[in-house]
This record gives structure tokens, C-alpha cells and sequence, in this order.
């Protein structure tokens, strides 16, 4: 069962967690999560984006793997995709078997980084400053490998199948499954072993009534 924002909210609030919803005039996901980051006053952050539907015992899990595992840093879980098709999502599930294999080898094997979804993962505030906090060299592609690669130097950063999240298949309709899945491992691998990304730019898709995604604005430096 899939949970709407607003019940996500009520949700939260059973826990008397308190909630901030912090505004920023500017766009791209750094700026948005440095100012959710700086807004926050607990010690555990969740990054859920705006078109992403968690799942109905999410914040269960999660509380429950932080309370077990005091060096877990971050946890994150897979996405499939509401507005795309059965066999779309099946190729996508493929696709993240052999993400979940290369997890164990960076992590376990090679020890050089871990796997965040960067719009379905909470990480713990401590850990953050420990690294110094968000790496402002990455627009979008990257950041989050970026993320788990300096948090995997602090602590456990665990991905798992049993924290997935629905979110919008918008970026595969327009620029095509193939192309978007190239260019994430590419930006993925220049990120883990070069420490930068591939890819300098993003294009914004926004969805119009009729459905289809149509590209807004390139996201803006970070200055």
C-alpha cells in the first residue's frame, strides 16, 4: 500500500517527530537538500523527492535499522515506477540486480563506496558534518554515489531491497531507458573512481496534462 504526502505527514507525526518544510528560490537537488539538511534539527534526515511514494512502513524500517545498527550512516532502497509500463519496471528491476552486485563489490570487496537512491534514503546528520557536508561540484548526475562513497568512510551505508519507493518514469519517457540507464552508470563509475561526474548538465522534465514530459529549464550552476 502506497502512501500519499500528506499521509507520509500524519504519519510522521504519530512519532512527534517535528516536520519543517523549508522553501528555496533556487532549483537543482543540492540547494534542496543543503536546505532541508540546514532546516533539520534531528540526527536522522530523509530525502524522499517531490513525485516519490514511499511505501506504508517505511519510516518502520527505518527507525528499526538505525536503532539496530548504531554505525549506520544511510539507507536507501530502490525505486519502480508508477507511470511506466509492467515491462519497463521489469527491466528496471534487472537493471538493479546488477546494481545490488556492484554494491557488494564496491562495499565489501573493493571498499571504495556504496550505493544511495538519492530520492529514497536517510542518512544520519552526525555523519554529514563528519564529511563535510555536500559536495556542491555536482549538479545532479553523481551526487548521491558521491554521497555514499564519503559516507561509506564513516560508517555502514546499507542499500536494500526492503526499502523500495514508486516515483515518476518521467526522465525514461523522454529521454529513453537506454540512454538514461548508459548514462547513470557512467556518471556512477566517474564518480566512485574519479571522484567527479560525467555528466556536467541535467535537463528538468516536467509532466504536461496530457502526460507526456516536456523539458522545463537546464538546472542552474552551483556557485
Amino acid at each position: 500500500m502506497l502512501y500519499a504526502l500528506n499521509e507520509i505527514v500524519q504519519l510522521l507525526l504519530t512519532y512527534r517527530y517535528e516536520l519543517l518544510f523549508p522553501i528555496s528560490i533556487f532549483e537543482g537537488p543540492i540547494i534542496t537538500v543543503v536546505a532541508g539538511f540546514l532546516a533539520a534539527k534531528g540526527d536522522l534526515i530523509a530525502n524522499i523527492d517531490a513525485d516519490t511514494i514511499v511505501t506504508k512502513d517505511w519510516t518502520r524500517k527505518v527507525l528499526k535499522a538505525f536503532e539496530e545498527e548504531e554505525n549506520l550512516v544511510a539507507i536507501s532502497g530502490p525505486y519502480f515506477y508508477y507511470d511506466l509500463s509492467w515491462f519497463v519496471n521489469l527491466q528496471v528491476r534487472i537493471c538493479y540486480g546488477v546494481i545490488f552486485l556492484i554494491y557488494l563489490f564496491n562495499k565489501h570487496i573493493f571498499n571504495v563506496g556504496s550505493v544511495i537512491q538519492g530520492g529514497n534514503c536517510v542518512t544520519r546528520r552526525s555523519a554529514i558534518l563528519k564529511i563535510d557536508g555536500f559536495n556542491d561540484k555536482f549538479d545532479f548526475y553523481g551526487e548521491d554515489a558521491d554521497l555514499a562513497r564519503r559516507l561509506h568512510q564513516v560508517g555502514d551505508v546499507r542499500f536494500t531491497f526492503l526499502l523500495p519507493a514508486a516515483s515518476s518514469g518521467r526522465r525514461f519517457k523522454a529521454e529513453g531507458f537506454m540512454k538514461i540507464g548508459i548514462k547513470y552508470a557512467m556518471n556512477y563509475f566517474c564518480t566512485i573512481f574519479l571522484k567527479k561526474p560525467f555528466s556536467k548538465k541535467s535537463i528538468d522534465h516536467r509532466i504536461k496534462k496530457d502526460g507526456k514530459s516536456v523539458e522545463a529549464q537546464q538546472n542552474p550552476k552551483l556557485y
